[in-house]
């Protein structure tokens, strides 16, 4: 199992969504980290060498290695690629 790591920033992100919504990301990351699954994208461009994690209209942005995942922000689909 990796190590989960949240930026500022996305603690900040985490704390302005509802509670259910926020516990349905927590659940969805923590299960990424146990057994490298979920809906995963390598992103390009601007935003390359980081992966997002899909959780509904949530999209949650992150880079990883054998040991960890540092989430780096979470935000709604329409704003995750600007």
């Amino acid at each position: 199992m990796r190590r989960v790591l949240w930026s500022r920033r996305a603690k900040k992100d985490l704390a302005r969504l509802d509670t259910a919504l926020a516990e349905r990301i927590l659940a969805t990351v923590d299960g990424f980290a146990a057994s490298g699954r979920g809906d995963i994208k390598h992103l390009q461009g601007q935003l390359a060498g980081e992966s997002r994690l899909r959780v509904g209209d949530q999209r949650v942005v992150f880079d990883f290695d054998a040991n960890e995942i540092r989430v780096l922000r979470i935000v709604h689909r329409g704003e995750a690629y600007r």
